[in-house]
């Protein structure tokens, strides 16, 4: 009986110690792991950076290369760390052949190649500029203050305007475009609703209450001449931007829309938590349209996901359309829509 009690104490023995387990591989695997998601938050901040300070047209006061990439200073006094891409890590050991044949040592891993952070993959500058390449291929151009500690960027424009902080900014085009929507006060705010050719908000939107349509024999059609207005309201008594700002402010034309689909770069992004474009103009300066949606009836639609802004352009056509931007995450385009919806206006001016 001590024979075989004996016995089974070895056996027990033997099996405790091949269930015991070295987890150090594991452990090194979860510190990889939590460098590399600090490494992907670093990255998405840095991106952030940037399109925040296109957005608040911000210069370049300075840039410093550091032993591990680039240190960027902006007008504001805020910076941006911009680091070198790390070498890769060597390969693991192969693991051991079958029947008792040694397996081969793994091949030692390639050396990473030299690049910033996974965001920003290049980053080039003059005299004038910084340019910013990043990842999907979106190139992003902040200008450089001329001539560093005396110079400071051009003031916008400011024309005449009853909301104090809007600006006119000049993206290189026909016009400048106004740094907010109509009823905002920063450039992320939706601000007001408009239906076409009126110029205060409402709580509903229909064509029972809109103001240039009249039902005049009652058959609930749209017909041509119960439309009052039949042209371009732009700078008219109809213009939204007109009568809320005044000055030389006006709702964009139909042409003018064009122009800014197809002559700036756009850039879905988040200003301050709110999603919208980041739209880059020829000379690198910038707006934020936010996507705040449109409103039917007493109901707010697409809030966060697209952005629809009226032109002052009327359907030539379909008279009880105009002319609208919409733009969401995957594009951005001009199409036509009932004059009744409430929807944004980005004024435009000289």
């Amino acid at each position: 009986m001590k024979r075989y009690f004996t016995l089974v104490i070895a056996v027990l023995a033997v099996f405790v110690s091949s269930c015991s387990y070295d987890d150090t591989a594991l452990v090194g695997d979860l510190n990889d792991l939590r460098e590399e998601v600090e490494s992907l938050k670093g990255r998405v901040d840095a991106q952030q950076t940037l399109l925040n300070a296109l957005a608040n047209q911000l210069t370049i006061t300075s840039i410093e290369e550091t032993a591990d990439g680039y240190l960027i200073t902006f007008s504001d006094n805020s910076t941006l760390t911009i680091k070198h891409g790390r070498d890769g890590a060597d390969g693991k050991d192969g693991a051991d052949g079958k029947d008792g044949a040694d397996g081969r040592d793994g091949a030692d891993g390639k050396d990473g190649a030299d690049g910033l952070d996974s965001a920003i993959v290049d980053v080039v500058w003059d005299d004038e500029s910084v340019t910013f390449t990043l990842s999907d291929g979106t190139v992003l151009v902040l200008p450089r203050v001329k001539d560093e500690g005396t110079d400071t960027p051009d003031t916008p424009d400011t024309p005449d305007t009853p909301v104090e902080g809007i600006v006119a900014v000049d993206l290189g085009l026909s016009v400048k475009w106004a740094s907010c929507n109509v009823g905002a006060t920063s450039p992320e705010e939706y601000g007001d609703y408009f239906a076409w050719g009126e110029t205060s908000p409402k709580s509903s939107y229909t064509w029972e209450n809109y103001q240039y349509w009249v039902d005049y024999n009652g058959d609930g059609r749209l017909d041509y001449g119960e439309f009052t207005i039949h042209s371009d309201i732009s700078g008219t008594q109809y213009d939204a931007a007109r009568a809320n700002w005044g000055g030389s402010w006006r709702m964009p034309t139909h042409a003018e829309m064009d122009e800014l689909l197809d002559n700036c770069n756009w850039y879905w992004t988040t200003m301050n938590g709110v999603d919208g474009v980041l739209v880059t103009g020829p000379n690198a300066n910038t707006i934020f349209l936010p996507a705040a949606g449109y409103r039917y009836g007493s109901s707010s639609n697409y809030v966060g996901t697209y952005g629809y802004y009226w032109s002052s352009t009327p359907n030539e056509v379909n008279v009880d359309g105009a002319y609208y931007l919409i733009f969401f995450s995957g594009g951005h385009d001009w199409n036509w829509g009932s004059r009744d919806d409430g929807r944004s206006v980005r004024p435009v001016s000289e």
